[in-house]
């Protein structure tokens, strides 16, 4: 857990100083931020198995990006993804 924390945090910093220095309004600050969290959930089951060092990340993800667009292949892979492979 504390490392999904970490990479929130730092993938999340970077973006909001960026969009501060660069931001004429809060509209482009917080459509990024609405984006950001868009794919951040998108690809929470793929962060997961990251975070739990899976060694089929890289399946997981594949699995994430194409079918994930569905509920089942989104809740397929944040189930494969919570469970290690014996």
């Amino acid at each position: 857990m504390a490392s999904l924390i970490k990479f929130i945090t730092y993938s999340l910093a970077p973006i909001i100083l960026i969009l501060f220095i660069f931001a004429s309004n809060q509209d482009l600050l917080l459509g990024a931020l609405i984006i950001w969290l868009i794919i951040y959930f998108y690809l929470f089951p793929w962060i997961v198995s990251l975070s739990r060092s899976h060694p089929n990340s890289l399946s997981i993800f594949a699995l994430n990006l194409l079918l994930g667009w569905t509920l089942i292949g989104w809740v397929s892979a944040l189930i494969w993804g919570l469970f290690r492979a014996s």
